[in-house]
């Protein structure tokens, strides 16, 4: 594919420095792995995904694609008209960019609110009664502390 002389594409590849790539980039091409998809949007950056996925990552797919911070594609023109559209388009950029930090936010809460409300875990007494729970929501307040500071920056 052919890009404007202000447009950079590097194909990485493997690589042990994805933070450093993550750091430098505007948005990301990928598949949807939950440890990829996880690490790209606490970078906040628009995802470009494939359509063929294995089972697991198409899942990641439809759910990231339903909170507005993925586009996914089938072939080459696809690819080329969505990042076409990511790169003249900042008010559809800056939206996934929005969508990305009120995922960020809200998966604090949606996580916590799923782990406290667990009627019957499957845990024997002796561990249950280890848990300090006003230390978990100390631990939750932390975190939303910090991700709302990190969101306002």
């Amino acid at each position: 594919m052919k890009f404007p002389s202000n447009v950079k594409v590097i194909n990485v590849g493997f690589t042990d420095k994805v933070d450093y790539y993550m750091s430098a980039s505007d948005i990301i091409v990928n598949k949807l792995g939950g440890t990829s998809a996880t690490e790209i949007i606490n970078k906040e950056l628009p995802i470009v995904a494939t359509e063929k996925l294995p089972a697991q990552e198409y899942y990641n797919l439809r759910y990231l694609k339903a909170k507005g911070v993925v586009e996914s594609f089938k072939n080459k023109k696809q690819l080329k008209n969505i990042l076409h559209k990511l790169i003249n388009d900042k008010q559809h950029y800056n939206s996934m960019v929005e969508n990305m930090k009120k995922l960020k936010t809200n998966a604090i809460n949606d996580l916590s609110d799923i782990i406290l409300s667990q009627e019957k875990p499957e845990y024997d007494q002796e561990y249950i009664n280890k848990i300090d729970y006003s230390k978990v929501k100390q631990n939750i307040k932390k975190a939303l502390k910090n991700a709302h500071k990190n969101r306002n920056k």
